[in-house]
């Protein structure tokens, strides 16, 4: 029985909640048209503002203050920047860096390069692959008889002091010359002879 009962309230509500909701759009449509209402408000006394100056009359400055600007006009594909000051104290070049390793060997294989360089603080010998750092200079490629490091934009080139020696492999032996054999002399009866 219950459930009945809940069951009736639920369209009801919403039937008196759209009436509801009716009235009041009714009434707010409806305001509009009755005109604005008054409210009486106590008298209440102006404050006092103190007077503005007066407004001066706007100059435009000299024409000769826009020099400048028509010079190197704003949105225009020739303007260009301002000269440079002659005031500013020039740079002092940068001390050339000088690389201060020694290269002791490299080795080039299939799967790897490394290279085999000596510090400038002693006889220890340092294993490079390509990309590594060594005294701030990084190792940018490893050839057969040389290395070449940069530092920033300066490259330079190490090369191996001394003979380079190859590793022993496999040589390539010397192609010999084919033995043409001799073509024998001897002819059929039935072929022509090449003079005929």
């Amino acid at each position: 029985m219950r459930r009945s009962k809940k069951k009736q309230r639920a369209p009801l509500f919403l039937f008196f909640l759209c009436l509801f909701l009716g009235i009041f759009v009714y009434l707010q449509a409806n305001a509009d048209r009755a005109g604005p209402t008054t409210i009486e408000t106590a008298a209440v006394k102006p404050a006092k503002v103190p007077a503005l100056p007066a407004a001066q009359a706007f100059q435009m400055p000299p024409i000769e203050d826009f020099g400048e600007t028509l010079d190197r006009p704003l949105f225009s594909k020739i303007r260009r920047p301002p000269p440079p000051e002659p005031d500013a104290p020039a740079e002092e070049p940068k001390k050339k860096q000088t690389v201060k390793v020694r290269l002791a060997g490299v080795v080039i294989s299939p799967k790897e390069r490394v290279a085999l360089v000596q510090g400038p603080r002693g006889r220890e010998i340092t294993r490079l692959r390509e990309g590594q750092e060594i005294e701030g200079w990084v190792l940018e490629s490893i050839l057969a008889d040389r290395i070449v490091l940069r530092f920033g934009e300066v490259r330079e080139e190490v090369k191996i002091e001394g003979e380079v020696r190859r590793a022993p492999g496999k040589r390539k032996k010397k192609a010999r010359p084919k033995r043409r054999r001799p073509r024998s002399r001897t002819r059929d009866a039935d072929s022509p002879s090449p003079r005929q």
